[in-house]
């Protein structure tokens, strides 16, 4: 079984901050988990892939996080490769759209103020 970390970040403009800091532990038990997996009750939040150069890329409900190797990767829906999951590094790091990640970032969704 392998975890990911996941950050809580305030902005997803650019890269993930350097001050950011771990908000939980996600595991990766089947050596691979959907965006739709995490936990119930951030439905309302907004998931980032964060890349081994701390870009931040849209993690949507049909993406998958991979474990292989010591190595997480991601893997947007559009390949649509249910096989891939189970391939080795070299060949999932072929496709097209597939990256290196260290570790996911949570957006909260925006806290509403009411006026007076």
């Amino acid at each position: 079984m392998s975890t990911i970390s996941v950050y809580k970040i305030g902005t997803a403009k650019g890269k993930l901050s350097r001050d950011a800091e771990v908000y939980r532990d996600v595991n990766i038990d089947n050596g691979f988990t959907y965006a739709r997996d995490l936990p119930k009750d951030e439905q309302n939040c907004t998931y980032y892939a964060v890349t081994e150069d701390n870009d931040l890329q849209l993690f949507t409900i049909g993406d998958q996080v991979i474990a292989k190797e010591g190595t997480m990767l991601f893997m947007p829906e559009s390949l649509a490769n249910p096989t891939l999951p189970f391939q080795d590094l070299k060949t999932c790091l072929e496709q097209k759209g597939v990256v290196k990640v260290k570790a996911l970032a949570m957006l909260p969704p925006p806290t509403q103020v009411n006026p007076v």
